[in-house]
Formats: C-alpha cells, structure tokens, sequence
C-alpha cells in the first residue's frame, strides 16, 4: 500500500521536476529568447530604411529543367553502366540499392587507383534515386570465419590511417578512432626537421607499441592530421609540415601542457575494421565487406547536366561527387559519408537536401585559375538542412565556396570550424573577383557540440567567415546563436582584413566568447598571399550596420595597410543587455563611422530598439 506525501513535499517534488526540465532544456529551446527573435524579425528589421542600405546587385543563375525522350528502370549496376553509356539523354530510374564493383564506367589513374566509379561525360541525365542507395563496392573482402564473432583476412598494405570499409548494407566500418586525450606535454625532438613529440598521458602508457596498428596511426588536433613515426619514453613523435611549422609550434607552445588529440588505428570497439601484423579483423555478423578506394563515386565534366534526385549515396574516398559541369541535386540523403559531399569546380544547385555527420566540408566550391582562367564556378545552395558537420576533422565548413555562390534559407546544426565560408584566401589573382550572397540562414550549436569543439580546440573561427577577397560579399539577414568552443570562436568573422564586405541586419545572441561580429586588420599583408592590386587595400568598403547582438563586435583599423580604412560605414549595431561591464569602446578602434553616427548603441531590450526608432534617424 503506498503511503501518501504531505501536500507540501508533493509540490516541492513536482517544483523541483519541472525546474531540473527546465534547466536541462537548451537554452536555443527557450521561449523567450525565441520571442525575442520573432520580435527582431517583426519589428525591429523592417524599419532598416531601404535608401541607406548598399545595394545588392548579386545576380543568380537559374537552373533549367532537362526534357528526357525516355525513361529506364536500373536493376543492378550493369543496368546503371548501360544505362549511361548506350544513352545521351534520359530518366534513370533507380529501382534497386546498387553494389558498384566497377564496371566500363570507372575510370583509372595512371597508377592504376580508381578515379571515380560512374563517368557522365557530355550527356543529360536525371537519376532519380526514389530512396535507393548507389553504394561503392569496389574492392569485396571475404574473410575466414573465428571464433569470437569475427572474421579475419591478410591485409598487404601498408596502414595509412584513412582506411574505410563498407558493409552490403551501406553502412561505414572505418578503422576504430581513440577518444579524446589530453596530452601531458610536449617535446621538441629534431627541429631542423620539425619533429615533434606528445608526452602520452597515463592511460596510454600500458598499451603496445610494436605492432604496426599503434605506430602507423595518425595523431589528430588544431587544424592538422600527422602520421606517427614512433613511439618510445612514453611519448609519440610526428613530423610537421614545412607549412605548418610555424603554426604547430605556436599553438603548442600555447597550449602545452593541455594539447587534446585522437588517434586512428588504436580502439577495438567491436564495430571498425582492425588492421594487427598484416591481419584484417572485421565483425562476423558483416560476412561481406569492400574497401573503398575510388576517389568519388559520380565524376561529372565536359558540359554534361545532371540532375540527381532521392538518392542515396555511399563511399568515395574523398567526395560522393566531383563536378566540373552542371548538375541539380535535390531531396537526397547523404549521411556519415568517409570523407565530405561534392566538390564543385563547375554549377552546383544542391536544394532540399539532408545531409548528416559528414566528417569534412559537405558542398566545396574551388576556384583554380590555371584550369578556369575565364570561368567562375557557382554554387547555389538553398534550404538544406546540415547536421554535426567535421566532428572529428579541422579547419572544415559546412558549405565553402571560393568562386559565386548564393547561400540562403538553410539551417545549420552543430558545425565545426564553420557554417558557411567564403572568398579568396588568395588575393593576388582579381581577373575574376568572388561574389557571394548569404542570407536568411539560422546556424546554431547544442551544448554538448560545443563541449567537443573545446575538446578538440578549433580556434580563430567563425560560424560565417570571410576570407580575404576582391570580390563583393553580403551577408544579411541571418540568425546565430549559441556559438561557441576553444579559442575565438566568432558569429560573423571577416578574417585578415577582409573588405567589400556588407554586414547588415544579422541576429548574433549567445555566442559564449569573443566576438559576435569580428573584422581583422590583416597584419599578415606582408605574405605573399596578401598582395593584393594597389587600387584595393584591406580592411577597407566595408558596411557593418544595423546587426543586432548581444556580445562584442569589432572593426579594426589597419596597422599595416599605411592607410586609413576608406569607404567604410560601421554604425548603429545594436548590443542587447551585455553580459560584463567592459566598455565596448575599449575593443573598437573607431567610436563613430565617418557620417557621424554611433558605431555601438546599448538597448537593454528589444522594445528600446523599436522606441528609438532605426528610420528616425535618417
């Protein structure tokens, strides 16, 4: 029989359960924080008068439907393989998951390694997936059965680190990764040849040295990835890069003794592929499994047009697709691939897309002048959805364009280095200046996800970044919130003098450190990179207005440029209830932009914004 609770403990039981809900939901969950928004957007944002905001002359490309004069079922990878080459125009109609083991549609290096699996070379398709996988299958392993659940077969390579095997059923068996672990510090072996060395922390010290798994790992933090070249005296030795010296040792140095780090090759969890002694372990229950070695699955060039729609698509060592002509894709999936999504040096139009734990950049636009000299590629990329994009990858962006690229109406959800980057990082080349338009995007981070940034230590990002560029960018009208991590994790950063840049009616709340909007004074202009045409100077025709924060923000003068910034208006942003009392005048170089009105006004509410008015002042 239960014994009923005095009335007072019963309502402190319910009031404590609801407040530990309360407490446990994120604050992005938080009414009145949506509120707030819902109020910026309804009230405060359409009062910007239109006359004194830049005008926008960004011009997008349009996608035009393909007409096909037929349409064929595909069954199996040899009606995939027919379908494409005894066709120059039609449906393909995917009626089965389809196993590619390569067929005479691949295409080889002069090595003799796959290049990509399915070729479309000046022909128009639409390969309408209705919810099948295109899986690559090149490389069946069978193994012979043990005991214990496990399956065994040689393995004659040697481990790289970036192996990944793929199941029948599409499901991705890399090689085990490591937690995360702290190192105990750090040792300068060799620095004439930039041999670095981790002192490993007490929970790996137990652990075997000799077999080629451990040693043939890869040693993962910041922004790079090394191989191992040994191990002994408790402690782990990589080579750095020539370009990275600098960089590697700087950040060790400044971290020391807490560099995190994660090793390939080193975990049983029962679930990879693991490679001891020239055996390869992989579980049972898998019977069949193939390791992926082809470059892209889909490789589309020479003005074919593409449209790719419902689909699945599994494996591509480096990306599902390369394109270098023009294709559609639309209402697919893409999820945990190896490596990242498409990479674009031609059109891309991606819309309607999911795409899920993705280890590196999903959509990448390259420029690359010696084979474009007069061509822009262009990316157009309008309401997807990005989940947990670059877990355990650095320095990676959701969606990366340095070309034209319009960006708009998507939602990010916890990614690592950034959400969207654009612009050149090299800027001695403006015979074809970037543009770039990124609105009406809503970017934000669960706490959990920004626990794991700090683990890995992402530093001087920004969830829009900006590159140094010639070109123009605007960016307007987005929502971020809840950004954060290790280092200078920014909402809207224009890094290393970035100029012609319009940055106007963004909402940047929650950003736990630094700054909410960020523009550098490019102090690398000395490198070679930076050069740039003399009638441009960095930092400089630049529009910062009319954002609405509730942190810092920043416009630095450029120490190195030997000028003062010209053409810029940085006024009326707007700080919502400052979090500390430190004056923001302290950070910004410049108090008033040239026209004379405040670069910074405190609001201690929404309502204070729509009292004072935006278009009474011009």
């Amino acid at each position: 029989m239960s014994i009923p609770l005095p009335s007072f403990i019963s309502r402190w039981i319910i009031i404590s359960y609801l407040l530990c809900l309360t407490s446990s939901a994120s604050q992005a969950d938080s009414p009145s924080r949506h509120a707030t928004i819902d109020s910026i957007k309804t009230h405060v944002l359409p009062t910007i008068p239109a006359k004194v905001l830049p005008k926008c002359n960004f011009v997008r490309n349009s996608w035009k439907p393909l007409s096909t004069p037929t349409s064929i079922d595909v069954y199996d990878e040899t009606g995939l393989a027919n379908a494409i080459i005894n066709h120059d125009n039609a449906i393909i109609n995917i009626k089965a998951d389809i196993l590619l083991k390569g067929s005479k549609a691949t295409s080889y290096e002069k090595d003799g390694t796959i290049k990509s699996l399915v070729n479309i070379s000046r022909k128009k398709f639409i390969i309408q997936g209705n919810d099948h996988k295109i899986i690559d299958f090149c490389h069946p392993v069978r193994g012979i059965k043990m005991k214990k659940g496990k399956y065994q077969a040689p393995y004659d390579k040697e481990v790289k680190g970036d192996e990944a095997f793929i199941t029948k059923d599409g499901e991705i068996l890399q090689l085990s990764k490591s937690k995360v672990y702290r190192a105990k510090g750090w040792v300068e072996k060799d620095a004439k040849n930039r041999i670095y060395g981790l002192i490993m922390p007490n929970e790996l010290r137990g652990k075997r040295h000799f077999d080629n798994v451990f040693i043939s790992y890869r040693v993962s933090f910041v922004r790079q990835t090394y191989k191992v070249l040994s191990s002994d005296n408790h402690a782990i030795y990589f080579q750095v890069d020539s370009t990275d010296y600098f960089t590697m040792t700087d950040y060790l140095r400044n971290l020391s003794p807490k560099t995190d780090f994660f090793l390939t090759n080193f975990v049983d969890d029962g679930k990879g592929v693991m490679i001891k002694k020239g055996i390869m372990t992989y579980p049972t229950r898998q019977k069949e499994i193939s390791q992926c070695q082809a470059k892209y699955i889909f490789r589309t060039k020479n003005d074919a047009q593409v449209e790719f729609q419902n689909l699945d698509m599994i494996g591509g060592m480096e990306y599902y697709i390369m394109n270098d002509a023009h294709i559609r894709v639309s209402e697919c999936q893409l999820t945990n691939p190896i490596f990242g999504g498409i990479y674009n040096t031609g059109t891309l139009f991606a819309d309607n897309n999911v795409f899920t734990d993705v280890k590196t950049s999903v959509l990448r636009t390259e420029h690359i002048p010696k084979y474009q000299p007069t061509r822009l590629p262009y990316m157009e990329v309008t309401n997807n959805k990005f989940t947990d994009i670059g877990k355990y990858s650095t320095n990676t962006h959701a969606v990366w364009s340095i070309g034209k690229s319009y960006i708009a109406h998507n939602e990010f959800v916890n990614t690592n280095y950034s959400a969207i980057a654009v612009g050149k990082h090299n800027c001695t080349n403006n015979e074809l200046p970037t543009e770039d338009l990124v609105e009406y995007n809503y970017i934000h981070h669960t706490p959990l996800w920004i626990a794991e940034r700090q683990q890995l230590g992402f530093q001087d990002s920004g969830d829009i970044y900006i590159r140094p560029n010639n070109g123009k960018v605007t960016i307007r009208y987005n929502t971020i919130l809840d950004s954060g991590g290790l280092g200078k994790n920014i909402g809207i950063y224009g890094d290393d003098g970035a100029y012609n840049m319009d940055i106007y009616g963004n909402i940047i709340l929650d950003n736990e450190n630094f700054y909410d909007i960020d523009c550098r004074d490019g102090s690398k202009k000395g490198e070679k990179r930076y050069t740039i045409p003399d009638n441009n100077h960095l930092s400089t025709n630049n529009f910062i207005a009319y954002n609405i924060c509730n942190g810092y923000l920043r416009m630095q003068e450029n120490a190195n440029d030997g000028i003062k910034k010209t053409g810029c208006n940085f006024h009326d942003n707007y700080i919502l209830s400052p979090r500390t009392t430190k004056n923001v005048n302290d950070i910004v170089n410049q108090d008033f932009d040239y026209q004379g009105g405040k670069s910074i006004i405190h609001a201690s509410s929404v309502s204070a914004i729509i009292k004072r008015g935006i278009d009474k002042r011009h």
